[in-house]
């Protein structure tokens, strides 16, 4: 079987910073900053081919922070996150095949760019409950007799 490489320099000049960048990021140094890196990369091909060639790269750094804490989780929490990111990966996998790499585009560019606007998105409510949530969790296991 024949794999295809990338050889043209400027994908490597581009994507090379956006990995790093990405693995800053996602260390919990560089803030929100990884969301760059598909925009970035996608300077050399296009955004669906971008957010594929990073999706390994990201489900292994999130093996390697599951296994650096897997004696420390929550499952309250991922009784209401596993939900969501299914919702979410379905839906994210549907669009893929039913739009156009242009339309990808547009989308991701809308997201990486709306924390610039000082808009706040609609998911924020969502984050206000689950930051509400945790308190009354914490509040409730502090009172209990354990």
């Amino acid at each position: 079987m024949d794999f295809p490489l990338i050889t043209d320099p400027y994908f490597y000049a581009v994507s090379i910073p956006a990995v790093i960048l990405l693995g800053i990021s996602k260390s919990g140094f560089g803030a929100g900053f990884g969301s760059l890196a598909v925009p970035m990369i996608a300077l050399a091909v296009t955004v669906p081919q971008a957010a594929a060639i990073l999706m390994p790269l990201l489900l292994l750094m999130d093996l390697l922070g599951i296994a650096a804490f897997h004696m420390d989780f929550d499952f309250q929490f991922l009784k209401f996150l596993v939900p969501f990111g299914l919702m979410g990966t379905v839906l994210g996998a549907l669009l893929f095949q039913a739009l156009d790499a242009r339309t990808v585009a547009a989308i991701v560019g809308g997201f990486t760019l709306l924390p610039l606007t000082g808009v706040r998105p609609l998911w924020d409510g969502w984050a206000l409950r689950y930051e509400i949530y945790s308190c009354l969790r914490l509040y409730i296991l502090r009172k209990s007799p354990i």
